[in-house]
């Protein structure tokens, strides 16, 4: 038991997000200026007290995922943030995370096929 709870306790997410369930909202980039609408939505987050927020290419494509962590890096905020390329292309996402400064990936799928 005590194994695990080191496990748990030491982990880089802790690091991350500290001992409390995070609030984490999706950024889907939707719309015909999905940066700026980013942007807005991240606004209303940090009013809100979101923990962070995570930007996928869900409704837009790989270039606004881009354009979108380009323009949070250059705005700045206090959100943590995530990136999730669909479909789960890791390799992208990880270069983008490091190219921008997000703080951590999100993988639909780890195992198996997607």
């Amino acid at each position: 038991m005590c194994f695990i709870y080191y496990m748990v306790t030491d982990s880089r997410f802790y690091e991350v997000f500290g001992y409390k369930p995070p609030k984490i909202a999706m950024i889907h980039l939707a719309g015909d200026d999905p940066v700026s609408q980013a942007l807005r939505e991240i606004g209303i987050y940090e009013q809100e007290k979101i923990d962070a927020i995570i930007v996928e290419n869900y409704h837009g494509s790989i270039f606004d995922v881009e354009r979108t962590l380009e323009a949070i890096k250059e705005r700045g905020t206090k959100l943590v943030v995530g990136v999730n390329i669909l479909p789960n292309e890791y390799m992208a996402a990880l270069d983008m995370a490091e190219k921008y400064g997000a703080d951590f990936i999100q993988l639909d799928h780890v195992a198996g096929r997607y």
